[in-house]
């Protein structure tokens, strides 16, 4: 392969039709020519020309050839690279995206070539090696551009305001509640404790007229001065259960489920509510966190897809991404750089 000089940007390149770090098309200077044993000759121009045309299959198996008889040929190597890459020439190994300085041909070319044939191998692994770089750049500066579209600080700073305000409500609700139901379950321990007392109290009245009556009916005769004291005790015992049972009355009144134990269970009911509507609103809450923790997410994953593709050298997938302008400037940079 002919080793030329580009008068535009300087560089040591193969001879190609024009310069691909600058794009020149005229204005070479000839530096040197591959040099191979003589038997060796024949297969290497063959090679040059399969690779050429695309045939790399064969024009790897020509590059073996000239191996047999010039083993440290650099050119040979780097001609095998090309065909092992599916490469045409070293603007088309920029553009395919495979890592040349990972594959031992592009090591033992640098090893064995002369300073003119290095210098060539070199500058291509280094526009290999800027093109990722910007491409990685170029990725991170997208990604980055998705996430600010996203306003994350500020709608980040906005979840936990309600998170906050969410979290005082509540508290606040549950403190009251608890409250509520404590004060209902005294007031309806005092009217059981109460109800309980005047129904023993109704049944002392009652035994004690049952008495009366048993001690009546056991006598044959009842002298006035007995029939009064019979008559004044029946009428105490009456006037007592009327005076419990007006006090069962108000106690049956005082139940949670009437008019005293009303109010707490209206308040009751009302902190349940809305601790029921601060819970819905938190569902929905969650559902719209998950929902931009899923964009964040999305944002990542799609980094770390464009990263492997910058990995692997899937440049026709990032192409697709980036957009033709972008991946175009992306190489011209590249290139461009020294």
């Amino acid at each position: 392969m002919t080793i030329v000089k580009c008068t535009k940007c300087a560089r040591m390149i193969h001879y190609a039709a024009k310069c691909f770090f600058c794009g020149a098309a005229e204005g070479f200077s000839r530096i040197a020519d591959a040099q191979v044993h003589e038997n060796a000759q024949k297969a290497f121009v063959a090679a040059q020309k399969l690779i050429t045309q695309g045939r790399f299959a064969e024009g790897e198996a020509a590059c073996t050839e000239v191996m047999r008889w010039s083993p440290n040929s650099a050119e040979a190597h780097w001609l095998r690279l090309l065909a092992r890459s599916g490469c045409r020439s070293d603007g088309e190994l920029l553009l395919s995206g495979v890592s040349i300085t990972e594959m031992s041909d592009y090591g033992a070319a640098c090893m064995s070539g002369s300073d003119a044939e290095k210098e060539v191998y070199l500058n291509v692994g280094r526009a290999h090696a800027r093109l990722r770089e910007t491409l990685s750049s170029m990725v991170s500066s997208k990604c980055a551009a998705m996430k600010k579209r996203l306003e994350i600080p500020r709608r980040l700073g906005e979840l936990q305001q309600q998170v906050a305000e969410k979290r005082s409500a509540m508290t606040s609700a549950w403190i009251s509640l608890q409250q509520y139901e404590q004060e209902l379950k005294q007031l309806e321990c005092g009217c059981r404790m109460q109800l309980h007392e005047y129904r023993q109290a109704l049944s002392d009245a009652q035994m004690a007229a049952m008495d009366i009556r048993a001690d009546i009916e056991n006598k044959d005769e009842i002298s006035e001065n007995e029939h009064f004291t019979y008559k004044t005790d029946l009428e105490a015992i009456s006037a007592m259960s009327i005076d419990v049972a007006d006090e069962l009355e108000k106690i049956s009144a005082q139940h949670p489920a009437k008019n005293a134990g009303a109010e707490l269970i209206a308040k009751r009911d009302e902190r349940k509510t809305f601790i029921e509507a601060q819970l819905k609103e938190l569902k929905a809450f969650e559902q719209k966190t998950q929902a931009f923790i899923a964009e964040i997410k999305a944002i990542d994953a799609q980094k770390e897809a464009l990263d492997a593709m910058i990995s692997s050298g899937d440049h026709a997938k990032l192409r697709e991404v980036l957009g033709d302008a972008n991946f175009d400037r992306a190489v011209q940079y590249a290139c461009a750089a020294k």
